[in-house]
């Protein structure tokens, strides 16, 4: 089964008062109690509904920049650098909570109890706010030094862990565990570039945005598998979010749009997968490349090169591969020196492999 992909531009909303456009887009969240997204957008919070059509404001004069969170009936923000509760249905401002010596609070994860737990992107560390009164909110440094530069961040409850994202070059994905605040590796390279936002499922996966290569990427539970989501149209995605039961999961984007990928969301089981691997060599090279795949059945595919940013260098040709094992030669010698991607995509599965020319 295929993915089915939205990409919805969200446009102009009016109101007697004024126009809205989405000009600082960064996180989106699901409010259950009204079925409606909100997409922070700097000095104002937009709602969205399931399908993408913009229906005006969150709140009079409620805002954000980046990370949301709703608990116990409470939409809570980053907002200048503050923590903010608004009420979900009235949109009004319940309180809010500053945090000394912060540089930049980023990505925000919630337990669904009392707390939700910020990064402090510049500052390297994670903060833990109390809200059980959002009148009262306190908070406590839950880790003092991340020593990589966390960005968005999750709770587990079934694992009593936060996981959170880096920002940087093959960058790293780290829990925390809640019972010791002690930090942890869990993927010590991922391959991807400037990771941005992260959220769980019910089930327990973990979905991923990257900006190098601009990409969702699927982690089960002990981050020992992972799967692309082949959604197309990326550009810097941010702090994604999972909807339960609707099975949507909405991505804010760099270019000002909000991209919906509805269900089907599971990764593609070992059992229905096509392609079995993908093999390249020598690499890296000066541009002559021999690949070897492996197949169980006769399938289609394509194959292009992208650039770090998912832009397609070289759309390489179709495929039609007639099972078992065949070896190809490319030749990509008028293509720049530089670090590229080669993805191998067609029926339900995308694999790609990192490619570098010099």
């Amino acid at each position: 089964m295929r993915f089915l992909v939205l990409t919805l531009c969200v446009l102009l909303f009016s109101s007697p008062s004024k126009t809205q456009t989405l000009t600082q887009i960064e996180s989106v969240e699901y409010i259950d109690a009204t079925g409606q997204f909100v997409v922070s957008n700097g000095t104002s919070i937009v709602v969205v509904d399931n399908t993408g059509s913009p229906t005006g404001y969150f709140g009079n004069g409620a805002s954000a920049q980046y990370g949301m969170e709703v608990l116990n009936n409470a939409l809570v923000v980053i907002n200048n650098n503050m923590i903010v509760a608004y009420d979900v249905q009235s949109g009004s401002s319940l309180g809010s909570c500053s945090i000394p010596g912060v540089q930049f609070l980023n990505g925000m994860a919630s337990d669904g109890i009392s707390s939700v737990y910020v990064t402090d992107f510049s500052g390297k560390k994670i903060y833990k706010i109390d809200c059980s009164d959002f009148a009262n909110m306190t908070s406590t440094t839950l880790v003092n030094n991340t020593t990589d530069t966390p960005n968005g961040i999750c709770f587990d409850g079934a694992n009593n862990r936060l996981v959170y994202v880096c920002w940087g070059a093959n960058a790293k994905i780290k829990a925390v565990d809640l019972t010791t605040n002690t930090t942890s590796v869990l993927v010590n390279g991922s391959g991807l570039s400037n990771m941005d936002g992260i959220d769980i499922t019910p089930n327990g996966d973990f979905y991923c945005s990257s900006w190098s290569p601009a990409r969702i990427t699927k982690y089960n539970n002990d981050f020992s598998s992972s799967t692309v989501i082949p959604v197309t149209g990326l550009t810097s995605p941010a702090d994604l979010c999972y909807a339960d039961g609707l099975e949507i999961l909405a991505i804010p984007n760099g270019n000002q749009t909000v991209i919906m990928v509805s269900q089907p969301l599971t990764a593609i089981s070992e059992s229905n997968q096509l392609i079995n691997s993908v093999e390249l060599w020598p690499n890296p090279s000066s541009g002559c490349f021999t690949i070897a795949l492996t197949a169980k059945v006769a399938f289609s595919a394509n194959l292009d090169l992208i650039d770090v940013t998912g832009k397609v260098m070289r759309a390489c040709g179709k495929l039609v591969h007639p099972g078992g094992r065949i070896q190809l030669n490319l030749s990509l010698t008028d293509i720049p020196q530089g670090a590229y991607w080669l993805r191998v995509y067609g029926d339900n599965q995308t694999e790609v492999l990192p490619i570098l020319i010099q």
